[in-house]
């Protein structure tokens, strides 16, 4: 339950309410909600992509590479559901998401292929799928079945990537 403490954009605070893991389902807080998923996608696309180009391991490259674009199309499909409100457009709502951005962070500053690869798989993407969980399981797919769609989506893919990052990046 909603006990009237704000919930919504200030601070760029994330949709889950990290003590109790309820979503707030306003309509703001949607759009902040899929705006910070936006946020975490495209950070996650430009990283790998440019990993993948940057630093050509042989093993690695593909595989960043095709896990960029993936985020790329999270990306997309997270600002189609960003509701239009109030004037609110979704570059607006686009805002960091507080339980991964320091874990991108991180991974920004990897000075090699093991530490970027270890902070984006075994730390960013764990995290992130948590939060899409966390938010799909407060979702009755009965009342918003596109919603539910692209975080089962989201979070299926972000467990495949794991998946196939163990099998082959590990030595």
């Amino acid at each position: 339950m909603h006990d009237g403490t704000p919930q919504g954009p200030p601070g760029g605070t994330s949709p889950v309410i990290a003590d109790r893991g309820i979503i707030d389902r306003g309509i703001i807080f949607t759009a902040v909600a899929f705006g910070q998923y936006r946020w975490a996608a495209q950070q996650l696309s430009e990283m790998l992509g440019k990993w993948a180009t940057e630093h050509p391991e042989p093993h690695t490259s593909a595989l960043l590479a095709t896990h960029g674009h993936q985020h790329a199309e999270h990306a997309s499909a997270f600002a189609a559901r960003v509701p239009c409100v109030g004037g609110l457009a979704v570059d607006d709502a686009t805002a960091p998401l507080a339980e991964v951005a320091h874990l991108l962070a991180r991974a920004r500053s990897a000075g090699d292929t093991a530490a970027f690869v270890h902070r984006v798989y075994e730390e960013a993407l764990p995290a992130l799928e948590g939060v899409y969980r966390r938010h799909l399981a407060a979702t009755d797919p009965r009342v918003d079945g596109p919603t539910a769609r692209v975080l089962t989506l989201a979070a299926r893919d972000l467990a495949e990537q794991q998946a196939a990052a163990t099998l082959v990046l590990t030595p």
